[in-house]
C-alpha cells in the first residue's frame, strides 16, 4: 500500500464515494466495488493500469469473501500467486495481503449480508473518470 499512497498524482474526486446505487432493493455491484476500492485508489484515478489493478484486487477480495474460511485461504494464495511476479518480494506480498484485508474489512462493515459473486467486469478509465460495469450472480448462503 505504501507505494500506492506515496505516489501523489493529479487528484480527482474519490471514485467510490456516493456511488452505490440501489436498484430493485439491492445495490449495484459496480458501485459497491468502487466504494470498497476507494481507500486503495486514494482519490487518484489518473493511471488506468493502476485503477484496473485495484479494481481486479477489489473484485478478488470480494469474491474470496463469499466462500468458507477454509476456501478463502486457498483463494488468497491463488490471488497472491497471480498478482505477484515469481521474482516478487515479501513487501509485494504484504501489500497485496494488506489490500485484501482493507477490502474485506470494508465489505464486512458496509455490505455484510450481500452475497453476490462477480463473474466479469468492464472498466473504462479516461480523463480522471471511471466507468465500471459488473456482471454478478447471487450466491446461496451454503456455498
Amino acid at each position: 500500500m505504501s507505494k500506492m499512497r506515496n505516489r501523489r498524482k493529479k487528484r480527482t474526486a474519490p471514485a467510490g464515494r456516493g456511488r452505490v446505487v440501489v436498484v430493485g432493493g439491492e445495490p449495484k455491484m459496480s458501485g459497491i466495488i468502487l466504494e470498497l476500492a476507494d481507500p486503495l485508489l486514494d482519490g487518484d484515478v489518473s493511471n488506468p493500469k493502476e485503477v484496473d489493478f485495484i479494481v481486479q484486487l477489489t473484485i478478488a477480495a470480494w469474491n474470496k469473501s463469499m466462500f468458507s474460511a477454509e476456501r478463502q485461504a486457498a483463494m488468497e494464495k491463488e490471488i497472491i500467486d497471480t498478482l505477484v511476479p515469481s521474482d516478487g518480494d515479501a513487501q509485494q506480498v504484504g501489500t497485496i495481503i494488506q489490500a485484501l484485508d482493507i477490502v474485506d474489512d470494508r465489505r464486512k462493515k458496509l455490505f455484510p449480508n450481500l452475497r453476490r459473486f462477480v463473474a466479469d467486469y468492464d472498466l473504462q478509465v479516461s480523463e480522471g473518470r471511471v466507468a465500471l460495469n459488473v456482471l454478478s450472480e447471487s450466491m446461496s448462503a451454503d456455498r
